[in-house]
């Protein structure tokens, strides 16, 4: 029996990724129980997106999650009484392992004291872009500050039977670069992700050449850098040969004065609904990227599984995220050095439109996404829980 705990999420955040989850876990253990423990309104998400993908035989329930809002000191609390209840339940149901889908600071100290009563548990912690902190030293240099820097809770009292799985293959790699006493814990499959059925046409021939920034705007995606863009290829080129849309949302109010005529926003304030989220994903040809070139050294970025299940060719400034899977997969797009490579580039692609190598370069998604899809995944989490592939 395998208990799949979201200890943080409410609603629709991180659903998709859970759902996914439970089929990667589903496939690599066929004859398991398997139960998933969430805040209510996200576990209906997380049940119906299971069911639309056929993810059968597990069982839901709802359980209390500590506030987000909280602060350190009270969440330390709040999920010590949460990580014991969890034991507790595994216990009473003797499962053999539990699965928390993310973390933090408090609920991995909390975990690592209570796994030592629990002696006959194995436990995954799944940390997600509360990595990104472990390189940041925390500034207030104050005891009780540093106990809750997610670095230290990662490097102590750690043990065989506490592991770490990273989503994004390079992520391990990385993390064991920055903190070499992890090597043993530490293991990595590819984000888990229902990839969208191949039914389109592949195109890029019609006069308007259409270049998309996938999900909600923030900094360290550089999507000022894609306004910028779009402002500078429409001085350089006729602006009736090409649209740029923002295919999601900008949440912080301030960010909305950073707005320009020259990009299209479907929704300023709020997420796109999924139906004209679909209606702009498959209108653009490219998906642009400009991640800053810290950003996303530990983490997965959704977007880019997007546009992968979109089939859009990537046009990106050159980081170790992007480097890995372009080896992996082949021409899936444009690596560039930097902004005004990417600037050339796209002028260059609206004036020539390279219809062959666009083709190509579908065609090499189309293939390579079998890579990164739910059923190798599975056969890597098999491997990496049931210790044929040792952290």
């Amino acid at each position: 029996m395998i208990l799949v705990v979201e200890p943080q999420c409410y609603g629709y955040e991180h659903s998709d990724v859970n759902a996914a989850l439970l089929a990667v876990v589903r496939g690599a253990f066929p004859t398991e129980m398997i139960l998933f423990y969430a805040e209510l309104s996200h576990l209906n998400l997380v049940k119906e997106n299971t069911l639309l993908h056929k993810i059968s035989s597990i069982e839901y329930h709802s359980i209390g999650i500590p506030n987000k809002k909280f602060s350190d000191a009270r969440r330390l609390c709040a999920e010590w009484a949460f990580a014991k209840h969890v034991f507790h339940i595994a216990k009473g149901l003797k499962a053999r392992r539990i699965i928390f889908a993310s973390i933090t600071s408090a609920g991995l100290w909390s975990i690592k004291l209570l796994i030592r009563k629990y002696r006959n548990l194995d436990v995954i912690v799944i940390p997600h872009s509360i990595l990104e902190s472990i390189t940041d030293r925390p500034s207030i240099k104050k005891p009780w500050v540093f106990l809750f820097w997610f670095r230290y809770a990662l490097i102590i009292w750690n043990m065989p039977r506490l592991r770490y799985l990273l989503f994004g293959e390079s992520k391990g790699n990385e993390l064991c670069e920055i903190l070499p006493k992890l090597q043993s814990h530490v293991q990595s499959i590819n984000l888990p992700y229902f990839f969208k059925d191949y039914k389109k046409t592949l195109k890029s021939t019609s006069t308007l050449m259409r270049f998309g920034s996938f999900g909600e705007w923030h900094n360290k995606k550089g999507t000022d850098v894609f306004f910028k863009l779009a402002s500078e290829v429409h001085q350089k080129t006729d602006k009736n040969k090409s649209e740029f849309i923002l295919i999601g949302h900008i949440g912080d109010p301030a960010m909305r004065k950073k707005i320009n005529t020259e990009l299209i926003i479907p929704s300023i304030d709020r997420p796109l609904i999924r139906e004209k989220f679909e209606e702009y994903a498959n209108k653009i040809d490219y998906a642009i990227f400009c991640f800053k070139p810290k950003s996303f050294r530990l983490t997965v970025s959704g977007s880019f599984y997007d546009a992968l299940s979109y089939i859009k060719p990537i046009i990106a400034i050159k980081t170790p995220f992007f480097e890995y899977y372009f080896n992996e997969m082949g021409d899936i797009g444009y690596l560039c050095d930097d902004y005004n490579e990417i600037l050339i580039l796209i002028i260059d692609l609206i004036h020539n439109k390279p219809i062959k190598r666009y083709t190509e370069q579908c065609n090499n998604i189309i293939k390579g996404r079998e890579l990164l899809g739910v059923a190798n995944s599975s056969v890597r989490m098999r491997d990496i829980l049931d210790g044929s592939m040792p952290f």
